[in-house]
C-alpha cells in the first residue's frame, strides 16, 4: 500500500498527470505565460494548469503563503516580507509612456504639463519612476490611478492621460496603433520579472515546468 501511495504521489508530481497552479497579474500572464501554458498543454494532455490571477503583487504574495498558488511570476520587489520566499530572476522589461496619439516629448519640463495615469496608490514600478523624474527635477500630475493595466490601457484611448505601462503588456495595441510610445528624452525604469516561490514548496512537476518551459534552472529531485 505504502509503494502504490509513493507511485501516486510521483503520478501526481509528473507534466503527464499531475497539476501546476500559478498566480500571476493578468496582463503578464496575457503577455508572457499563456504561450507556455498552451505548449505544455499539447505536450503533456494529461497535466492540469489551474491560472490565478491577482491585482497586485501583495495578493500574489497572500495566495502563495496561503498555498492556494504554487508559484507565482510578477513584478514584485519583495519589501518585508516572508523570509521562506525565494526570487529568481526571469528577465528585465521595458517600462513606457503611451498616449492616444503619437507624441514627442523634447524637454523633460513638458511632461509636467499631461496628466498621467499611474498604478493604484503609487505601485512600486510608479515609485520608482516618480523617484528618476525627481532626480531630474520634474514633478508629474496623476490625477487618475488604475490597478490594472488592461483598463489602464483603455483609459489612454479614452484621451484620459497617459499612461505608463510595461511594455511587452500592450505590444499588439502598439502594433495596431491603437496606442502609441511617448517619446522621451531620458531612459525610463526597467522591470525586472520574477519567479517567486516559497522554499521548499514546489512540486516535480513544478520543477519540471519551470525548467522545461520558463527556462530557469531549478534542482528536481
Amino acid at each position: 500500500m505504502i509503494e502504490v501511495g509513493e507511485k501516486l504521489v510521483v503520478l501526481k508530481n509528473d507534466l503527464d498527470t499531475g497539476e501546476i497552479t500559478i498566480g500571476s497579474l493578468s496582463h503578464i500572464s496575457a503577455f508572457y505565460l499563456m504561450p507556455f501554458i498552451e505548449k505544455v498543454r499539447k505536450e503533456h494532455k494529461g497535466l492540469k494548469v489551474k491560472l490565478i490571477t491577482a491585482p497586485n503583487g501583495k495578493e500574489l504574495i497572500r495566495l502563495l503563503e496561503e498555498h492556494k498558488i504554487d508559484f507565482a511570476i510578477d513584478t514584485t520587489k519583495l519589501e518585508n516580507y516572508n523570509s521562506q520566499i525565494i526570487k529568481e530572476k526571469i528577465k528585465d522589461i521595458d517600462n513606457i509612456f503611451i498616449s492616444n496619439k503619437p507624441l514627442e516629448i523634447k524637454e523633460l519640463k513638458e511632461l509636467e504639463n499631461y496628466n498621467f495615469i499611474l498604478g493604484l496608490g503609487y505601485t512600486s514600478t510608479s515609485k520608482k519612476l516618480m523617484s528618476v523624474l525627481k532626480e531630474n527635477g520634474i514633478n508629474i500630475n496623476s490625477k487618475t490611478e488604475i490597478d490594472i493595466t488592461e483598463l489602464k490601457v483603455n483609459a489612454v484611448k479614452r484621451d484620459m492621460g497617459i499612461g505608463y505601462v510595461l511594455k511587452d503588456a500592450v505590444r499588439k495595441e502598439l502594433e495596431n496603433k491603437e496606442v502609441f510610445e511617448v517619446k522621451v528624452p531620458i531612459k525610463l525604469p526597467t522591470s525586472s520579472l520574477n519567479l517567486i516561490y516559497l522554499k521548499d514548496q514546489l512540486t516535480r512537476a513544478d520543477k519540471t515546468f519551470i525548467n522545461k518551459y520558463l527556462g530557469i534552472k531549478i534542482a528536481v529531485k
